[in-house]
């Protein structure tokens, strides 16, 4: 009769090691690390082009007049501007807003009285 050879196996070829860390595949954090530096550099932008924004509109408020040929605080402000990469439909819409042109988004509101005293607030855009 035939006898089949089997190996033999040992416990300590048999165990495996047990870990709790985390096994990181490569590049699964690479949106991530984008995201990061993409979100500070969307945030410090933002607060450039509302700043450029704001002294636009107190060069006009100041100076009286919204041409830089006139002011001459509005044609520093808008160098000053051009140099820090500032698109120029934004200072066109910054000076339009400051001028009061631009209505766009302001809300009035009216409130009245109807009969039996019921208080009404109407908003309008």
């Amino acid at each position: 009769m035939f006898r089949l050879a089997l190996p033999v196996l040992r416990a300590s070829s048999c165990r495996r090691s047990f870990s709790t860390a985390q096994t990181v595949l490569a590049g699964h954090n690479k949106w991530s690390k984008i995201k990061e530096k993409k979100g500070v550099n969307d945030a410090q932008r933002g607060l450039l082009l509302s700043r450029v924004a704001r002294d636009i509109a107190i060069a006009i408020r100041t100076g009286g007049s919204a041409d830089p040929n006139l002011n001459s605080s509005l044609a520093a402000v808008i160098k000053k501007a051009k140099e820090q990469d500032v698109p120029k439909d934004n200072i066109e819409r910054a000076i339009e807003r400051a001028q009061g042109k631009n209505k766009k988004g302001e809300v009035v509101t009216y409130e009245a009285l109807s009969p039996d005293s019921v208080a009404i607030i109407i908003m309008s855009d």
